[in-house]
């Protein structure tokens, strides 16, 4: 018994500290793992909507354009998308209602969206998607999904209600580009003739419909 009871005695102070520094570690562990995803979302997501920022969202389509572009075994496609009027939204109700839209249209960007594409803050009250394995007809009902959702949408300021409206511009990976800018630029090009065209609509890059 009282070799027992030394034993006991003895056992548990061990086992305490044992435990104590696998807590500990633990605890350490999961600071330090906290840390780098707080300082990976600092470096990559927009503070404002969330959403990846320009710089991050370039370097994945850069990946996904030289996986495509080398193996051409699925298609690629990108939209970009400017919120219509968005310097009166400003101008009328102030900034911090701006940044109010700004947020909440992302947020019907990402949930509009399929699971695998991939939405950037391009900047300002710009928006870009990468559609994974999507052709243009495909990225283009995605896009009329957003537009009709945000065309939904409503907001009560001190002025008024505002009612947002949303332009798309979509652009498929044709073979010929020699660089992401060179897709995005087409993108681009199509939202020109979604704003030009009366706004609040989607266009594929390369479609004759005027």
């Amino acid at each position: 018994f009282i070799i027992y009871n030394t034993l006991i005695v003895t056992f548990y102070p061990i086992f305490s500290i044992f435990a104590s520094y696998i807590l500990a570690t633990t605890y350490t562990q999961a600071l330090q793992s906290l840390e780098k995803t707080r300082l990976f979302n600092q470096a990559t997501r927009d503070g404002l909507t969330g959403l990846f920022n320009v710089r991050h969202f370039k370097l994945m389509l850069e990946g996904e354009f030289k996986n495509v572009s080398s193996k051409k075994t699925k298609p690629l496609s990108v939209a970009m998308s400017d919120i219509d009027h968005f310097k009166n939204l400003n101008d009328t109700h102030g900034h911090q209602a701006g940044d109010t839209v700004l947020a909440e249209i992302a947020k019907i960007m990402h949930s509009a969206c399929r699971a695998t594409d991939v939405v950037g803050r391009y900047g300002g009250e710009e928006f870009i998607v990468m559609f994974t394995g999507a052709d243009k007809e495909v990225a283009a009902r995605v896009a009329e999904r957003i537009r009709s959702e945000v065309e939904q949408m409503r907001f009560k300021f001190e002025k008024g209600t505002y009612k947002p409206t949303i332009s798309l511009g979509v652009a498929q990976y044709a073979g010929d580009e020699n660089a992401t800018d060179d897709l995005i630029k087409k993108a681009d090009t199509a939202l020109y003739e979604a704003k030009e065209g009366g706004r609040n609509q989607v266009r594929v890059y390369g479609d004759k419909k005027k």
